[in-house]
Order: structure tokens, then sequence, then C-alpha cells
């Protein structure tokens, strides 16, 4: 279970506040951060904070729509689809040379007023990237799921001997 600091839980409390969301794609490694690991963020101009791995690193920023993440304790699959800026081409670069499938995402929520530690920010989600259903000149439409959808599936299958005994 992920520890929130008392600054971010009393941030998210307050009547305003300045929530961003920051992605991490890893197009390269999937286990840490390398050189083929992109920051994107939904803030309006470039911001500077922390990758998961703990170093600073600048954030750009990029129109990003995504659908809610659900929670469950069912050990459902976690779904998120997004629609991300294709903003100067790059998605499309990306995808006539990397294929994205199985390409690691993590998602983070910051607030703008806590840029000062990577401690203030929130896991919302850690997965990897199952499908791109669209690309357009102006946008990409991409589907994740949680690293942790292998629970869901039922592995084997129930067998028993024949009983050859007659009982009575």
């Amino acid at each position: 279970m992920q520890d929130l600091t008392n600054q971010y839980k009393e941030e998210a409390a307050k009547q305003e506040n300045r929530p961003i969301e920051l992605y991490d794609f890893y197009l390269g490694s999937q286990a840490e951060c390398d050189a083929n690991t992109f920051y994107f963020c939904t803030d309006n101009k470039r911001c500077r904070f922390w990758n998961v791995d703990g170093v600073p690193q600048y954030y750009t920023p990029l129109g990003i729509k995504r659908s809610a993440i659900p929670a469950s304790n069912q050990l459902e699959i976690e779904a998120v689809s997004g629609e991300f800026d294709n903003v100067d081409r790059a998605w499309s670069n990306w995808l006539n040379t990397v294929d994205l499938r199985g390409r690691r995402v993590v998602i983070r929520k910051v607030f703008l007023d806590l840029l000062t530690d990577p401690l203030h920010a929130k896991v919302v989600f850690d997965g990897v990237i199952n499908a791109v259903t669209e690309l357009t000149e102006s946008s990409v439409k991409i589907e994740c799921k949680s690293k942790l959808k292998s629970l869901a599936v039922e592995t084997g299958r129930m067998q028993q001997l024949y009983c050859n005994y007659i009982f009575g």
C-alpha cells in the first residue's frame, strides 16, 4: 500500500487545488528509466519533477484525456484508455519504429504546489499498453491494462480420478 505524505493529504482535502498527472512511457527498458523513457504532464507548461526511479526530469506538456481507473477488490483487470495529442506527429513516429504493445506506462498524480519532494506523488496506474485503438493526425488513442492482469486468469482445470470402489 502506498503511503501518502501529510502535505499531499492536506492539499487533496482543500476546496481548491491544482492537480496534474505525470505520465512515464517506458519504450526501452521496462524495469527502469532510460534514454527511451518519455515524460509528459497534463499541465500547460513544462514542469520539473522526479521520475519513478527518483531522478529529476522535465515533463513535457501534452493534451491528455483518460478514462477513470476502476478500483476493485475482486481481482478484476484494471484498464484505462487515453487520448493523447499527436504533437509534431511524435506518436506516429513511435508507432512506425516501436511496437507500443506491452510497453510500460506509469501514471502519477501530484499537485503543482507540492513539486518540492518526490514523495508527494501518488501512483494512480502502473500497467502496460494493450492496444493502440486509433491514430489520426491530431491524436492517438491507446488502451492500457494493469500489470497484474494475470490474476484474473484461471489456470488449469479441476481433475478427479474415477473411483471404482462400490460402497455397501
